[in-house]
């Protein structure tokens, strides 16, 4: 009864370290992705927005601009953060300083001046 006792918390132990190194490595098969703005300050809240998502990026500088790389966890994220910008731009472009945006505001829940 203890030796199935203790083989069984050793098979728990081992099974959460897979469990925990598989967590920690990076997926072969992550995709990264690049975002790049015609204007500067898109740019600059691009990099807020990841920054207050916890998302590690780089910046790549082009003649054209700078381009902005992470790696989503999955497409929802990836949109996420492509819709924050977006919703960004609209408020900047339709109603003036974007007062109420900020970083952390998620998408979708601007949708009028």
């Amino acid at each position: 009864m203890i030796r199935s006792a203790i083989l069984a918390v050793f098979a728990a132990m081992l099974l959460c370290a897979a469990c925990s190194e598989a967590i920690e490595e990076p997926s072969k098969n992550a995709r990264r992705v690049a975002l790049q703005y015609p204007e500067p300050e898109l740019t600059e809240f691009h990099k807020q927005v990841l920054t207050s998502m916890k998302l590690p990026f780089t910046v790549e500088i082009r003649a054209d601009g700078e381009a902005v790389w992470w790696t989503p966890s999955d497409k929802a994220q990836e949109m996420e953060v492509q819709m924050r910008v977006s919703q960004y731009a609209f408020v900047l472009k339709a109603c003036g300083p974007p007062q109420l945006v900020t970083p952390e505001t998620p998408a979708g829940t601007i949708t009028s001046c």
